[in-house]
């Protein structure tokens, strides 16, 4: 795959060590500037780094250029010296030993990412704990650009937005067969492509990494993990600190479908309070709909976004259903939902004539049965055999 992540534009270390950044939203200010928080999240601002540009991990992947940071992670542009490739190197800003129970819990994690094979996947192709305790994963480069800077550019058509979702959905259910969810699913998290000016391909970034920064073995977990993922794509579960399961990747995948199709967020606000009231009390903005197809497609995100996971789609494989007979002209079936049996045969007539002919067949079997049974000898006779002949007068 081609390396076309881009690092961030050059700056001198001087330069760098005057900008705060918030961790959160990455909006930067001058040193100069009197704030101390972001007026987006209300996050602490931190002092930007000066890049940590050529340094050896594991004497085997030499740092090249930072693309991005926040609090919890480093992410560079790296040179794999064994192989001679470029590779994405993700340095985490957690600190344990090798043989630790933390270690071992991030071993297990990154091994189950690495063994996920799909085309839009993007890989995880080693990890490792680095000499000064911090754990790192080495991916492959991705292609295109994130989806969120290719749609400041140019607004995908309803068409391309469903070929791209078909995509994402068919990714997902690859990790979700395998027991892996993705937990921090954002237009950031997702490259677009489109080589040779074919259709648009896209891919994911970030498997595994909400889950290793939200392992139930690093201290303070359920917080963490909501302030490292977006609050704008958040299921209303992962707010209310619940286990992630396939139902909140689909709510998360179904605010970035929304964002593809309308051109505009869910919710604009970062604000995690803002977020919260969103996503638990209001309704999803209708979309424009001027067309049979627009129509459909926001049927499907609507299923995708209702707050009850209940009569949210709980398995992507039934977005990926109603995607395909989308394509297909047909009418869009939304989540199966699992009824009571009197409800479901009350509900379908043709259910309702097989019962009606599974009811009469057994009538008509009992009434059989009842007639063949033998009549008693003493009624075996017709009435006229009972009757007295009148005695003769000659006898």
């Amino acid at each position: 795959m081609r390396a076309v992540a881009m690092p961030k534009s050059s700056q001198s270390t001087t330069e760098i060590r005057l900008i705060k950044v918030c961790p959160l939203c990455h909006r930067k200010f001058h040193a100069a500037t009197p704030v101390t928080k972001c007026p987006e999240d209300n996050s602490t601002l931190t002092p930007m780094k000066a890049p940590l540009t050529r340094k050896t991990i594991a004497a085997r992947y030499q740092l090249q250029s930072e693309i991005s940071s926040n609090r919890w992670s480093e992410v560079f542009l790296a040179k794999d010296i064994f192989t001679g490739r470029p590779v994405v190197l993700r340095i985490f800003q957690l600190s344990f030993e090798a043989d630790a129970p933390r270690g071992s819990r991030f071993r297990r994690e990154a091994d189950a990412v690495k063994r996920l094979r799909h085309a839009r996947i993007v890989r995880t192709l080693d990890f490792g704990i680095a000499g000064d305790g911090r754990p790192y994963l080495v991916m492959e480069c991705a292609e295109g650009e994130n989806l969120k800077d290719s749609m400041v550019k140019n607004r995908f058509t309803d068409l391309n937005c469903a070929r791209l979702m078909i995509q994402l959905a068919d990714a997902l259910s690859c990790a979700h067969r395998q027991g892996i969810i993705h937990g921090d699913i954002k237009p950031t998290n997702i490259m677009i492509a489109a080589p040779n000016g074919d259709h648009p391909r896209a891919t994911f970034l970030g498997f595994g990494v909400a889950k290793i920064l939200a392992s139930e073995e690093i201290e303070d977990a359920p917080r963490t993990h909501q302030v490292m993922v977006n609050p704008a794509y958040m299921s209303p579960e992962q707010f209310l600190g619940r286990k992630l399961n396939a139902a909140s990747d689909v709510y998360s995948l179904g605010c970035v479908f929304y964002e593809m199709l309308s051109g505009r967020p869910v919710i604009r606000s970062t604000n995690a309070i803002d977020c919260l009231n969103w996503h638990l009390h209001r309704r999803v903005p209708p979309l424009a709909v001027t067309t049979r197809d627009a129509a459909e497609l926001e049927k499907i995100t609507r299923f995708m976004l209702e707050r009850s996971t209940p009569d949210r789609y709980n398995d992507i494989e039934e977005v990926k259903a109603d995607l395909q007979r989308f394509f297909n002209k047909k009418s869009i079936k939304g989540p199966g939902k699992k009824l009571p049996l009197h409800t479901k045969i009350l509900s379908k007539p043709k259910l309702m004539i097989l019962a009606l002919a599974l009811a009469l067949a057994s009538l008509a079997s009992w009434m059989c049965a009842a007639s063949s049974k033998r009549t008693p000898p003493h009624l075996s006779r017709s009435p006229q055999s009972l009757c007295i002949k009148p005695a003769s007068h000659g006898s």
